[in-house]
């Protein structure tokens, strides 16, 4: 349903475990999140990888997650497809092994993720 929320809502609020998180605007809680959206998913050093993405210029916001053996650093950019190569490279850089790559625009499902943590399909 996040996108008829998307699509239809004038205001939206996530919760996350009986507390709201955040509120406002669809479209502009999806602009929060920056132009794109990179995440890269694997294992190495987490911290080092965090210090290096966040050190970039470009990068506009940076949010990781662990699940399933694997973290996964979702990194809002200006351009995912022109600034992935630089982000698969200071991930190597820090001792960060990437085994997932994926490049996407932002919806209101990512900026639920975002603030939870929570794929909308968890339990």
């Amino acid at each position: 349903y996040m996108e008829e929320a998307e699509a239809l809502a004038d205001r939206v609020g996530i919760i996350d475990h009986g507390q709201l998180v955040v509120e406002g605007q669809p479209g502009e809680l999806v602009r929060q999140m920056g132009a794109d959206v990179v995440t890269l998913a694997g294992n190495g050093d987490v911290a080092g990888l965090l210090g290096a993405v966040r050190a970039l210029d470009f990068v506009t916001r940076v949010t990781e997650h662990a699940a399933d053996g694997l973290v996964r650093v979702q990194i809002g950019v200006d351009d995912g497809e022109r600034r992935l190569a630089g982000l698969i490279g200071a991930a190597a850089a820090a001792g960060f092994h990437v085994t997932q790559v994926n490049v996407n625009r932002p919806s209101l499902g990512d900026v639920f993720l975002a603030y939870t943590g929570a794929d909308l399909r968890d339990e």
